[in-house]
C-alpha cells in the first residue's frame, strides 16, 4: 500500500516547525502576553510568560500528530461510511481505499498543523505588537477542512465503486455482496 510520503513529510516538517518556533519564540514573550484572541481580533485572555499555556499548542501539535502518524498505520479502524462494505472485501482489494482514507488524514493533518502554526504566531506576534495571521492562518484551514473531506469522502465513493464493479465482475463478489 502506497503511502503519501509527501504528506507525511510535510506534517513532521510542520510539527517541528511549530515546536521550533516555540521555543526559538519563547524569549521574545513579555512577561504577560496575550494568550487567547477571538474572533473580532479582540485579547479576551491574558497569561504570565512562566505559566504552561504558551506550551499548550506546540504540546497538542506534537502528540495528536505522533498519534495520527501511528494511525495511519491501521486504517481499517478508521470510519467512513462504506466501512461495512469495504470489509466484506478480501484484504488485499482494500488497499485503494486505504490508501485515499490515509491521503485525507494526512491533508486534514497538514491543514490542522498550518492552523496550530498560525494560533503560536499570532499570539507571538501580538505580544510584540505585530501583524495577526489569525484571518489567513486560522480561518483558511478551518474553512478549507469541510471541503478536504467531502473531496476526498466523494474519491474514496468512487474507488469503492470501481473496486465493488471490479469484484462482482471476477466473480468474487456475490450478488448478496460478500466477498
Amino acid at each position: 500500500m502506497r503511502k503519501p510520503r509527501a504528506l507525511i513529510n510535510l506534517h513532521l516538517l510542520l510539527m517541528l516547525g511549530i515546536a521550533g518556533y516555540s521555543i526559538f519564540s519563547y524569549a521574545s514573550l513579555p512577561d504577560r502576553y496575550a494568550a487567547h484572541i477571538n474572533f473580532t481580533g479582540d485579547v479576551d485572555r491574558w497569561a504570565d510568560k512562566g505559566g504552561l499555556e504558551y506550551w499548550i499548542v506546540p504540546a497538542v501539535a506534537i502528540i495528536v500528530g505522533s498519534l495520527l502518524l501511528l494511525l495511519l498505520r491501521f486504517p481499517r479502524f478508521f470510519n467512513y461510511p462504506q466501512k461495512e462494505q469495504v470489509n466484506r472485501w478480501p484484504e488485499w482489494r482494500r488497499a485503494p481505499v486505504y490508501e485515499k482514507l490515509i491521503e485525507m488524514m494526512m491533508v486534514v493533518a497538514v491543514l490542522v498543523d498550518i492552523l496550530l502554526l498560525s494560533i503560536q504566531m499570532t499570539v507571538v506576534n501580538s505580544a510584540s505588537g505585530g501583524m495577526s495571521f489569525f484571518a489567513i492562518g486560522v480561518l483558511g484551514p478551518t474553512a478549507l477542512m469541510p471541503v478536504v473531506l467531502i473531496i476526498y469522502l466523494v474519491k474514496i465513493s468512487r474507488v469503492v465503486e470501481t473496486v465493488e464493479h471490479q469484484l462482482k465482475l471476477s466473480g468474487a463478489l456475490s450478488e448478496s455482496g460478500n466477498a
